[in-house]
């Protein structure tokens, strides 16, 4: 048996459904015989802060932080999470923070493994009804969906193949919004206020070049 060598990768999250999906993607490229390097993934839900001083790092050290871009009206809470990314990067260690934010919400980056989404949705439970159709499910609302045995369930019927679909729709869509929208500036960061856009694509690109499985 080929022994592969390990591609490290730091995530903080926002929420349960995330860990639960990066979990799963570390299985589907840790069962693929094509792969270079074998993924060992260290996710803890919390804050940017938080999780980099309880890291024990002594190399450089890329940390992608999963969370969301609801509306304008919550924009400040938003802004604090990347203003938490910058003092992580101050604490003295060999961080850097790459912001994996979702507008609406992480369910646009689900939706993206099986079609393309650019229509503009009002609320983050437009994007139900898609997943619904999409993986055959009937969940009545986002927190039966958002269940731990419901959203696995969803997650074994994703391949690698639609990861990587997923990338490329989320590609195409960052780079229309590059093209036809500005986007905001904050500190050495920007982002999009109009959904959809997503930087989960390019944080689950990396990974899988890094394991030999893209493009």
């Amino acid at each position: 048996m080929m022994r592969r060598p390990y591609a490290r990768f730091f995530f903080s999250v926002e929420g349960e459904t995330e860990k639960w999906y990066l979990e799963k993607l570390q299985e589907l490229i840790n069962r693929n015989e094509m792969r270079s390097h074998n993924a060992v993934f260290k996710i803890k839900r919390c804050r940017p802060v938080s999780f980099a001083k309880g890291l024990a790092v002594l190399d450089d050290v890329k940390i992608n932080h999963f969370f969301d871009y609801e509306s304008v009206e919550e924009e400040n809470g938003f802004r604090q999470i990347l203003g938490d990314m910058d003092k992580a990067e101050n604490l003295g260690k060999s961080v850097k923070y790459f912001p994996c934010y979702s507008n609406l919400s992480f369910e646009l980056w689900i939706v993206l493994h099986k079609t393309d989404c650019r229509k503009n949705l009002a609320d983050k439970k437009d994007y139900l009804p898609l997943i619904n159709k999409l993986f055959g499910v009937k969940y009545q609302g986002i927190k039966e969906y958002k269940e731990e045995a419901n959203f696995k369930n969803l997650l074994n019927s994703i391949t690698l193949e639609d990861v990587k679909s997923a990338v490329s729709r989320a590609e195409k869509i960052m780079k229309d919004n590059n093209e036809n929208k500005k986007a905001v500036q904050f500190r050495h960061r920007k982002y999009y206020q109009d959904n959809p856009a997503t930087e989960v694509g390019t944080a689950v690109a990396d990974i899988l070049w890094r394991c030999g499985l893209y493009p």
